[in-house]
């Protein structure tokens, strides 16, 4: 799954693939985090990862986000994916937040 920050807006593209998570953006990290912010899908409590190379993303506004018109095989998979993040240490502390690679385009 990606999301595409691009025209000032964020996009989900690929919500079906679930064995990556990244972020794809050509703009700079503040502006990206402030982007994702503003669409509810990273908490500003949360910041960016300070190399600029990763971001936390919200998994339940993720979720929503993604997966508002899927299935049970859908959310399932979401689960799966989020308790692999969580097996390598990608998840936030409280549980709230996945860690997402981000791509510059």
């Amino acid at each position: 799954m990606e999301l595409i920050i691009a025209d000032g807006s964020v996009a989900v593209a690929e919500p079906e693939i679930l064995t990556a998570l990244s972020v794809c953006t050509r703009l700079d990290d503040a502006t990206t985090y402030r982007m994702l912010v503003a669409e509810g899908l990273c908490a500003e409590a949360v910041p960016a990862h300070p190399s600029g190379d990763h971001v936390w993303l919200d998994i339940a506004a993720l979720r929503d986000r993604a997966g508002a018109e899927k299935g049970a095989d859908w959310h399932e998979g979401y689960d799966a994916m989020v308790a692999y993040a969580l097996s390598r240490g990608w998840v936030s502390p409280d549980g709230a937040a996945v860690r997402a690679h981000v791509e510059r385009s």
